[in-house]
């Protein structure tokens, strides 16, 4: 298995704060995003490794493991040691997540990497680290349009779920005053909708992200 070098991926040095990492992902990110280089399978396979990068730099727990990883990974190599006979198996498992600070920049989840390139998106190398998901179910493996740049700049990017639609019934008063409705999703989520005040028979309310 491959050794990822996190800090080379995004330029930063092994000391970077949270707010130098979010800054080179963001640049790189944007240079890189699929939307910028269509049909461009190296900037794809950049991206990927980008965000792969990000999220493990951005998170406090992550990034710790990784460190002290990266620590003795050195000294296996120093003393001659080849990869195929690194023990893996006692750095396997899941880290515990933490949010980036410095304000909102979100990864692609493996779900969305799913949906977008027909896999994870996360290596190998990130898998057995920090657990996750390899390979892509069946069925899936088509790239989802309409991912991009939101308008207030560039943060991540936006895949689209499928719209839910549901009929709720209000009475008088609430159509008056307002209310608001918990309506379940078909993947079993829920969601809390808030119905505003006027509003008349065969109104709909749209929630983004819904």
């Amino acid at each position: 298995m491959e050794y990822k070098d996190y800090y080379q991926t995004l330029g930063v040095s092994r000391t970077a704060d949270v707010k130098d990492i979010k800054k080179a992902y963001r640049k790189l990110a944007q240079q890189y995003h699929p939307d910028k280089n269509p049909g461009d399978k190296s900037a794809e396979q950049r991206f990927k490794e980008i965000n792969e990068a990000y999220a493990v730099l951005s998170d406090a727990d992550k990034r710790s493991k990784y460190d002290r990883f990266g620590a003795q990974w050195e000294q296996y190599e120093r003393a001659g040691g080849r990869p195929e006979d690194f023990d893996w198996g006692r750095w396997g498992g899941a880290a515990p997540g933490g949010a980036p600070g410095g304000g909102y920049t979100r990864t692609v989840s493996p779900e969305e990497f799913e949906q977008m390139f027909g896999g994870s998106g996360f290596s190998s190398f990130f898998e057995t680290l920090f657990g996750g998901r390899g390979g892509a179910r069946p069925g899936t493996g088509r790239r989802s349009p309409g991912y991009g740049f939101d308008q207030g700049g560039f943060d991540g990017m936006n895949i689209p779920q499928p719209a839910t639609e549901a009929t709720a019934q209000v009475t008088l008063d609430e159509a008056f005053h307002g209310t608001t409705r918990l309506l379940e999703r078909s993947d079993g989520t829920r969601l809390e909708v808030n119905i505003p005040r006027g509003v008349q028979t065969g109104s709909k309310v749209r929630m983004r992200g819904a």
